[in-house]
């Protein structure tokens, strides 16, 4: 456990984001690895995968609504000093979590054989997509209490033991993937299907790495399995937290999804440019991410602590940081849009597509980077609801708009590039807004020293 209320805040927030922002590049990695591999079995079998990710989402989706307030809660019952809540907290989601591989796990592997058929025409592909989802189920089934251990070990101010073992995990199925999918080292070669036992494998090194940690006598949090659902009270405290995160998530793909409508009248190519240009701005915001995450457990354990000064300066530690951060990200993107584009496609057209959206939407950097910040702030007080009435309200506002302005003649992409900067402005505005309202709310609390309601 670190006591995260004393000490450098600005120290504090660079090592937290760090060994976060590591944890986020490690799972990248696994995903381009994996990616990689599987490309040279085919387009077919990289059409699988990219087809299977939909299923798996939902599972996926399940995750941040159990782990977001169970991080939270213990934060705050760490800053408190109060260990027993903490144990309470972490024991009644990790039930829940094991609950929710169960049943969701299993009916998603039960009813794999529909995928494929309902997400491709192509009786190949399909398949490769129910050969995979066999054993890439599971794997993901079993992330869910992983996720959850790891949130509350990152609660406690520890993220250390999550970065092990997803550097663990991510280790393993580099060795141990490629052995299975081609048949080297006299493996018999298993294809796709090698793919998701490897998968599997890996995520199994995952829950060892982070299960060792609270079997120990020592550990500040212990498995407690007669805790489990004792209390439906603590349990309904992390949902509420948590599941507008989860929504978010949804509200999020949805938006993606209605932006490529968009682009259908311009053709495939300036579609492709906006996947390119989305992913590459999703990894350049990663160190956005990272500082927020780490921000919302500072702030999380000084809300226990009652330590309102110290919450003031981790909002003010965290901009300072994002904003020294941005500069730099934006003058490359600024500077080297087309070669950057040019990594991921040789097509010219493409190119010059991805740099003009990557040129325009960078300017997203900075109000994001403040967004962040606040909503940071915001998770650690408990709320989560801020975030997600923010991200609505800004989707609604561009997604309108792009409608209208669809009809227009001169419609053209670089409209909707622009709209995006607009709605990350007025998302900055919104969580700066909602941070003071909650500050005001909070305030009384916090100087009555009952900040947390013991669980």
């Amino acid at each position: 456990m670190e006591d995260l209320t004393e000490g450098s805040v600005y120290r504090r927030l660079i090592d937290l984001s760090a060994a976060m922002l590591v944890n986020m590049l490690a799972g990248t990695i696994y995903t381009l690895i994996n990616f990689f591999w599987i490309g040279r079995l085919g387009v077919q079998a990289q059409a699988a995968v990219a087809l299977a990710s939909g299923p798996i989402s939902i599972i996926l989706t399940l995750v941040p609504i159990i782990t977001v307030g169970a991080r939270v809660l213990i934060s705050q019952a760490v800053g408190a000093k109060n260990q027993e809540a903490a144990g309470r907290i972490f024991n009644e989601a990790f039930g829940a979590s094991v609950l929710v591989m169960s049943v969701a796990g299993l009916c998603a592997w039960l009813g794999r054989g529909w995928f494929g058929p309902l997400l491709t025409p192509d009786a190949v592909t399909a398949d490769l997509i129910v050969s995979l989802l066999c054993w890439y189920i599971p794997s993901i089934a079993i992330q869910v209490p992983s996720a959850t251990m790891a949130a509350a070990i990152g609660g406690t101010g520890n993220m250390r033991a999550s970065m092990i073992a997803q550097l663990a995990s991510v280790g393993v199925n580099i060795a141990v993937s490629p052995l299975l999918i081609f048949g080297w080292l006299g493996l018999p070669r298993l294809g796709i299907v090698g793919a998701g036992m490897g998968s599997l494998i890996s995520s199994i090194v995952s829950v060892a790495v982070l299960a060792a940690y609270f079997v120990r006598s020592s550990s500040y949090l212990t498995f407690q399995p007669g805790r489990w659902f004792s209390r439906p009270d603590v349990l309904w405290r992390a949902f509420k937290i948590g599941l507008p995160v989860g929504i978010q998530s949804g509200v999020l793909a949805v938006y993606l999804v209605i932006i490529i409508q968009f682009l259908r009248p311009f053709g495939p190519s300036e579609q492709a440019a906006f996947g390119i240009g989305q992913r590459l701005m999703q990894s350049v915001t990663l160190p956005l991410i990272a500082l927020s995450g780490a921000s919302s457990v500072v702030v999380g354990q000084c809300f226990g602590a009652g330590s309102w000064d110290r919450i003031k300066q981790c909002f003010r530690a965290s901009a300072v940081l994002s904003l020294v951060t941005i500069p730099a990200l934006f003058l490359i993107i600024q500077l080297f849009a087309e070669p950057i584009s040019r990594v991921f496609t040789s097509d010219a057209v493409v190119i010059v597509d991805a740099a003009r959206y990557l040129r325009i939407v960078s300017l997203n950097l900075f109000p994001l980077a403040i967004a962040l910040c606040c909503f940071g702030v915001l998770t650690g007080l408990g709320n989560t609801r801020a975030s997600l009435f923010s991200v609505v309200t800004s989707s609604a506002l561009l997604v309108i708009p792009c409608w209208l302005m669809s009809y227009l003649p001169g419609f053209n992409p670089a409209w909707i590039w622009s709209l995006m900067v607009a709605s990350s402005a007025l998302e900055m505005l919104m969580g700066f807004a909602f941070m003071r309202l909650e500050f005001r709310k909070r305030l009384p609390s916090l100087l009555s020293g009952s900040a947390l309601d013991p669980a």
